[in-house]
Order: structure tokens, then C-alpha cells, then sequence
């Protein structure tokens, strides 16, 4: 069982590094001043506002945070659902496991929906203010 187990966390951390795509989504660009000679320096990260002040409001930190949350949970829910599969591979149809596993896939699904609507819920909220 333990080499099952490390087995599992290896495909995970290579599936992990591969699923990931490498891009400039959350990137910032640094534009620096020109040479007529402007204060401030202009941060502009056009998928979180369109408005080129050098202030995030309120609503943009929630929207981070709304989404690294919702990106761990994904992969706590995929976690567990891994988990209740090799019990229920490793059940050899012993009733009371099989029904462990049958209710923590479940309840993990029923989990990622309120996950789900929730991620919905405050994108809404924030894109309506």
C-alpha cells in the first residue's frame, strides 16, 4: 500500500507540473516613465480592472483571493476523489468501505457544486459593483 501511495503523489506532482499552463495571465507589466518626467510609475494588469490608476480596490483583492481559493479547493476536491477511488479499488466489495467511498466521492461533489456557486456568486456580486 505504501508504494501505491507514492506512486499516486509522483503522477500528481508530474500531472500538476504539466496541467498548469505557463502564461502571462497574472503577469504585471512595469511600464516605466518616459522622459517627460512623470511621478508615479504605471502598474496595469488589465484582467483584474480596466482602469490605469496604480490602486486596487477592495473588490480586486476579493477577486483574487475568490479565485487562489477556489483553485485549491479544486484540488483538494480532485484529492479526495482520488482517495475514495483506491478505496474503493481496494474494497474487494467489503460493503462498508465501498460505502465509505461511495459517500466521500459524494460529498466532495456536493462540495465542488457549493464550491462552484459560490466562485459564481461572488464573481456576480463583483462584476455588478
Amino acid at each position: 500500500m505504501k508504494h501505491i501511495i507514492k506512486y499516486i503523489i509522483a503522477s500528481l506532482i508530474i500531472l500538476s507540473s504539466n496541467i498548469i499552463p505557463i502564461n502571462n495571465t497574472f503577469s504585471t507589466t512595469l511600464v516605466l516613465p518616459n522622459t517627460a518626467r512623470e511621478e508615479d510609475i504605471n502598474i496595469d494588469n488589465t484582467q483584474l480592472s480596466n482602469n490605469t490608476s496604480n490602486e486596487w480596490t477592495i473588490m480586486e483583492y476579493i477577486q483574487i483571493i475568490n479565485f487562489y481559493l477556489w483553485f485549491a479547493i479544486a484540488w483538494i476536491a480532485m484529492a479526495i476523489l482520488i482517495y475514495a477511488w483506491m478505496l474503493m479499488i481496494t474494497a474487494w466489495w467489503d460493503k462498508t468501505k465501498v460505502w465509505k467511498a461511495w459517500k466521500m466521492a459524494l460529498y466532495c461533489l456536493i462540495g465542488i457544486t457549493v464550491a462552484m456557486l459560490s466562485y459564481v456568486l461572488v464573481n456576480l456580486i463583483i462584476n455588478l459593483l
